[in-house]
Order: C-alpha cells, then structure tokens, then sequence
C-alpha cells in the first residue's frame, strides 16, 4: 500500500502551470485579435429587394448605414469578387423603378468596436469597377485615415490596404462616392491588428511552457519504479 502511495504522489501534475500558460496565450492572443466588420462581403443579402434582375439587390446591406439605397450586385459582372455579390452605388438611371439619390457625395457607414487605442490596425478591402462605369471618384475612411482613388474603366477587383492607429475603442469605417456614373465596386472589407506579441508576453509563455514540461519529467515515475511494484 505504501508503494501504491508513493507512485500516486509521483504522478505528473500537468495542471500546476495551466493557469500561467492561459494567461500568456490571451496576452498573446488580444494582440492579434481581428476585429469583425459586419457583413464586409456584402454576402447578407436580408432586407433588401430585387430590382434589375436577380442579380442586382438594393437598400442598405445589413450591418451598414447610409440615408441612400445602394445597389448589391452579382460578382459574376466583375472580375476578382469575393462570394456572390459587391457592393456599388445605384445608377439613378437604370430604370428599374428602385428610386436612388444621385447626389454627391454618397456615403455608408458603420462603427467598429473593440478596437484597442494606440495599436495599429490594418483594413484591407478590394476596390474594381465593372464593365460600363464611367469616371469615378472614392474615399474610404477609417477614424482620420483616408484612402484615395478615382478611375474610368473597368478594373478588376484588387486588395487595397489602409493602414490606421485608433485613438478610442470605438471608430467609424465610411465608403464615400464623391462622382461617378455607374460607380466603383467595393468588397471584402476585413481588419485585423498588425501588432505582434510583446517579448514580455513571449517569455512568459515561453517560461510557463518550459516548467510545465519540467515539472512532468521531474514527477513522472521511472520504469524501474513501475516495474517494482
């Protein structure tokens, strides 16, 4: 019985460090935390109507604002979409019936929470214009940052980032048309931190690992021990 009690005791206690390891893992992870922008793909189609053809939906896509309907169109006009459908502004004359206001500049809109003050974030977004779009002109802002860019043909869908440090928790993400005919194409609107873990947070997880694995070497019986009984 009392050898059964000693290799009880020399049982490996992996629990011991877990605590510490947890805590260096969410230090590690709230830094690369992405914060989620709402239907950035525009693929939540709810509340909005047909209007052309099932191809291009109207209204204002869920998770953004905007006192104008916007168009949502299909990726299959246009080359390099994500999902089903884009986002575009609504040409006034199309003439599906659906009424758009034509006066610029037209704006959508939505606040993004949990961001983390002084940390530097990255808002990637793809921007393109289908066949038929005039000439055009586009801002994305991000809190006080301004992306910038204006076109006339048809591009296909390509990744811009802009870049962006928040001065509080909460910010506004606004896509702006200032001119155009048909309008510009937006899609896959995603954030993400470009931080990366501190070295105090690496060494502690690095520590926290390294005397877990200690500690169950060091507890663990030897085969010796296991045969004698």
């Amino acid at each position: 019985m009392t050898e059964i009690h000693q290799m009880k005791s020399l049982a490996p206690k992996p629990f011991v460090f877990l605590p510490a390891v947890l805590l260096a893992f969410a230090s590690m992870g709230s830094l690369l935390q992405a914060d989620t922008i709402v239907n950035g793909s525009f693929e939540d189609t709810s509340g909005l109507v047909t209007t052309l053809s099932p191809h291009v939906l109207a209204g204002v896509p869920h998770g953004w604002t905007s006192s104008q309907d916007w168009q949502i169109t299909s990726t299959s006009l246009v080359t390099g979409g994500d999902g089903s459908f884009f986002l575009e502004w609504g040409n006034p004359g199309t003439g599906d019936g659906h009424v758009y206001n034509n006066t610029f500049p037209l704006s959508i809109s939505q606040s993004i929470t949990g961001l983390t003050p002084g940390t530097e974030y990255a808002l990637s977004f793809y921007l393109g214009a289908r066949s038929g779009t005039g000439a055009y002109s586009v801002e994305v802002d991000f809190g006080s940052s301004t992306f910038s860019a204006s076109g006339s043909a048809t591009e296909a869908l390509t990744e811009r980032i802009l870049l962006h440090t928040p001065t509080s928790a909460t910010e506004t993400l606004t896509i702006t048309q200032n001119s155009g005919g048909l309008g510009a194409a937006f899609d896959n609107f995603t954030l993400s931190s470009t931080a990366v873990p501190e070295p105090s947070s690496i060494a502690l997880f690095s520590v926290c690992l390294a005397g877990l694995t200690w500690r169950c070497r060091r507890r663990a019986p030897s085969n010796s021990e296991s045969a004698g009984l």
